[in-house]
């Protein structure tokens, strides 16, 4: 790697699986909240319409109260946990002089083809009236995270595709700079979208 100068480095953004998604503490709330209202509606219904216990009752109104505060613990702890978007920072990308180095794996740009990128996100990013995420193809108001950037390429005639985090502008501008150097020197590279 130290034979060409760096031109931007940054970490390797991974999304996490359904199944590691659903390890996650706020996910678990959010199921036990919905688990906990469909119970006390049940018990609801049969004790309207068979028993008509007091009891039963005051159950069914403490099994609704739980449910609302795991689905309320579960919506607070998504948006203060909303840093990656359900994802987590791994390997590094280096972009060299003549190649691309991701994780222990290195590309020479001379046998990239059908090189793009989308560049939408940095961390911090202020939300204007209306932003457009690309990755997750929704609206979005919130704050930037880094993350709604990727590369893809295809090498050795498979397609490769990697997202990465941007810690702020200047980060950006240091990417834009390194794919406009690479243009120059010969690199066919297509800026899919920016923001």
């Amino acid at each position: 790697m130290n034979e060409y100068k760096t031109l931007f480095e940054s970490k390797v953004y991974n999304q996490l699986s359904s199944e590691e998604k659903k390890g996650l503490f706020y996910v678990r709330a959010k199921y036990l909240g919905i688990a906990f209202l469909i119970l006390s509606l049940i018990s609801f219904f049969i004790n309207f319409v068979f028993l008509d216990l007091e009891v039963l009752n005051k159950l069914t109104i403490i099994v609704s109260v739980f449910g609302f505060i795991s689905l309320f613990v579960s919506f607070l702890a998504t948006k203060l946990d909303n840093e990656l978007k359900f994802g987590k920072l791994t390997d590094t990308i280096y972009v060299l002089e003549k190649s691309i180095i991701i994780g222990d794996k290195s590309f020479d740009c001379n046998e990239l083809s059908n090189i793009k990128y989308i560049v939408t996100d940095f961390k911090g990013k202020e939300p204007p009236f209306f932003r457009y995420d690309l990755q997750y193809n929704i609206q979005s108001y919130l704050y930037g995270t880094g993350v709604l950037n990727w590369i893809s390429f295809m090498y050795k005639d498979k397609d490769y595709k990697f997202f990465f985090f941007l810690e702020n502008k200047k980060h950006f501008q240091v990417f834009e700079e390194a794919m406009n150097l690479l243009i120059t020197k010969g690199v066919k590279i297509k800026k899919a979208f920016d923001y």
